[in-house]
């Protein structure tokens, strides 16, 4: 916010610079004919270029619009704008999915306290069954493999006589 108050007070003196077109010069550009008033010099033919302080008051506007839109960019980066939105898949988790054939496959999905199984093909997807999550056995852990007798001798010829199963 004050950032933009200060983009305002920058701005704000530029208003009441000279302008960059008479009001002849624009009945003219109209298609109007302007007629000089009393006490003005008559209107020449060609328009006459800007001079330097309409270009600098164009100039420091654009400057100050360009600058605006860095310092806004900057600020939405540390924000983290992303953090504030809702994150895609926040409510789903897909637990397993079984290829079936071609382009075609059977999805356990996990949404809130439901397991739903959804099916996919090659143009759409069919919910096949839904039941409640607690309902799901978790899926049984294998045991560790028993570790290898080390040899008496621990040479490498008796680790490998054990490996391939021969008797020393």
């Amino acid at each position: 916010m004050p950032l933009l108050l200060l983009c305002c007070l920058l701005v704000t003196p530029l208003m009441g610079a000279e302008p960059v077109f008479t009001n002849e010069e624009w009945e003219r550009a109209q298609g109007g004919k302007a007629v000089p008033t009393a006490g003005t010099a008559p209107v020449s033919s060609s328009p006459a270029p800007a001079t330097g302080p309409a270009l600098m008051s164009i100039g420091l506007s654009l400057a100050a619009v360009v600058g605006l839109a860095v310092v806004l960019g900057w600020v939405v980066k540390k924000v983290n704008v992303k953090r504030l939105m809702p994150r895609k898949g926040e409510h789903l988790e897909v637990l397993e999915s079984l290829p079936l054939g071609f382009k075609r496959q059977v999805f356990l999905v996990r949404v809130g306290g439901q397991m739903v199984l959804v099916g996919s093909g090659e143009h759409e997807l069919t919910a096949l069954g839904t039941f409640p999550a607690p309902g799901l056995a978790p899926p049984p852990v294998p045991e560790a493999p028993p570790a290898p007798p080390v040899p008496v001798d621990g040479r490498f010829a008796g680790l490998l006589d054990q490996a391939l199963g021969r008797k020393p």
